[in-house]
């Protein structure tokens, strides 16, 4: 498997001149996703934690109700490659028309303004390059869980699947992330029954539609200890 940042020598502009310098990028993977023998999907990724996203994917996109579900995950070709089988296979999305958010789960302001400062610092520490999402899984307490990927919706895939293998409760955690928010994602978040989503950035009109329907509490734009609380206030005190 690739490394998930490689060095390439660029020319780069700097004070008025032009030199030649050594710079820290990001690698980009494919992974060819089937599930039950059929091809689903092709996934651009960072090379890390690819088992974890896989799983993820499959309980935010709707393929399974529950984990428990998936008999069995093969790799190939050099990790590009991954052969799932799933009993009780849903249609994707067949999850999402009735997913409701069911947890009782309350969080502190003060505590979710501290952990969104903790997931900023530890988003900017976590790799050199920059232009990469980041999620944090977290409690009023800690900060449980960091993974970094290009694509912000794996972020979250690879969060799920992360829990999952350490048997993390997710009705009593909330996620951070490091993007606007469009109504996938959050549809994703409330697939997984995680009862509140927080943003460094917005949420879409669609975005906040659907976390009302669905009993998400949603929460962007936290700054200078101020937040914007989308939906799901009843989780807040």
């Amino acid at each position: 498997m690739i490394e998930p940042t490689k060095t390439v020598h660029i020319s780069q502009y700097k004070n008025g001149v032009i030199t030649e310098v050594e710079d820290t990028t990001l690698s980009e993977y494919h992974l060819t996703l089937y599930v039950n023998g059929q091809r689903q999907v092709v996934i651009s990724c960072t090379p890390e934690h690819l088992e974890e996203m896989v799983l993820g994917y499959l309980l935010s996109e709707g393929f399974v109700k529950d984990l428990s579900q998936v008999e069995h995950i093969n790799f190939s070709g050099d990790w590009s490659l991954a052969d799932v089988w799933v009993k009780q296979e849903n249609k994707p999305g067949l999850v999402s028309d009735c997913a409701y958010v069911k947890s009782n789960a309350v969080f502190s302001v003060s505590g979710v303004i501290r952990q969104f400062e903790r997931f900023i610092w530890a988003s900017r520490k976590h790799y050199k390059t920059g232009g990469i999402h980041c999620a944090v899984l977290c409690d009023d307490q800690d900060i449980l869980l960091l993974v970094n990927d290009i694509s912000r919706h794996n972020t979250i895939d690879k969060i799920v699947g992360m829990a999952y293998k350490q048997q993390i409760d997710l009705d009593s955690k909330y996620l951070i992330i490091s993007a606007r928010v469009p109504s996938d994602m959050v549809q994703k978040v409330i697939n997984c029954g995680i009862p509140m989503l927080v943003a460094r950035s917005l949420a879409t009109y669609e975005a906040i539609q659907v976390a009302r329907r669905s009993n998400l509490t949603l929460v962007g734009r936290i700054e200078d200890k101020q937040m914007k609380i989308y939906s799901g206030k009843q989780r807040l005190k």
